[in-house]
């Protein structure tokens, strides 16, 4: 029997219920297959985190507003600059060789 011609009313109770029947087993194959334990992150890598939420932009941003925090970096009119030329040597360095590595890490990010 083809259910194409069936009359009116008894095709669109078949239509109702092969779509029932359809939307069931994909709703169980999916819960079977994504059945299973939580993959674990690391939350020690904020960005990480922010590469994956906003891109590039968000990882500069993050890393700015550490070095903001640090008292590294002052932000005057939305421009950057640095707080003190005679900041701590090792705090600048350290500062800028991590902001490179972002900055590389950034350009990086997938989701560019």
């Amino acid at each position: 029997m083809n259910p194409l011609t069936l009359p009116g009313p008894q095709f669109l109770l078949f239509y109702a219920l092969f779509a029932l029947g359809v939307l069931l087993l994909l709703r169980f194959g999916r819960r079977a297959l994504e059945n299973g334990p939580l993959p674990k992150i690391g939350t020690k890598e904020p960005y990480l985190f922010a590469c994956l939420s906003g891109g590039p932009a968000e990882v500069i941003r993050v890393a700015s507003v550490g070095l903001v925090d640090r008292g590294l970096l002052t932000l005057h009119g939305g421009t950057a600059h640095l707080a003190r030329e005679d900041a701590p040597t090792f705090g600048q360095a350290a500062s800028r060789r991590r902001f490179w590595n972002i900055s590389a890490a950034a350009h990086r990010c997938p989701w560019r």
